[in-house]
């Protein structure tokens, strides 16, 4: 009887696992010209942004938390556990 809970256990555990939409996304995006690495997507219940530029300061924004600016060479990251919510990822420069 045991074995047979734990199996279903697990069944159950990978099914809603499997149920979770992940995709994630690399693109060139562009600033006055000048590209910028931007990476973004959702892992299971987490929404995720990355951006990098060498040439202005930049920030990402996962949801509703932000990186926070960030100076140019250096990765912005920021993440957000959204459960079944939309994933939502932005990016933006200044200078």
């Amino acid at each position: 009887m045991k074995k047979k809970l734990l199996s279903l256990g697990l069944t159950c555990l990978l099914a809603i696992s499997m149920a979770v939409p992940v995709f994630a996304e690399s693109q060139i995006v562009y600033y006055k010209g000048t590209p910028v690495e931007w990476q973004y997507g959702r892992n299971l219940a987490l929404s995720y942004s990355h951006t990098f530029s060498r040439n202005y300061e930049h920030c990402a924004t996962a949801n509703w938390n932000s990186s926070g600016w960030m100076i140019p060479g250096c990765w912005a990251r920021a993440n957000c556990h959204v459960g079944f919510q939309t994933a939502k990822a932005y990016w933006d420069c200044r200078g």
